[in-house]
């Protein structure tokens, strides 16, 4: 796995008063595009980003979750 540089950024999550958590910047990515494809799947309708967006997240940390 590739080491971040101090110039690369990472993004955090805040996780309920716990430490912040970094998240790779290809796990970022993983929940854009699964986020993307729910968004396709419901037509392509706006209003329902956010919702994309934690449905993606889901997935992604339980395929994560499942793997390990």
């Amino acid at each position: 796995m590739p080491v971040a540089t101090k110039t690369e950024q990472r993004p955090k999550v805040k996780t309920r008063g716990l430490e912040d958590v970094w998240v790779p910047q290809s796990t970022w990515q993983q929940i854009a595009d699964r986020a993307y494809v729910l968004y396709e799947q419901r037509g392509r309708r706006e209003g329902d980003a956010l919702q994309d967006w934690l449905d993606a997240e889901h997935l992604v940390m339980e395929e994560i979750y499942e793997s390990h």
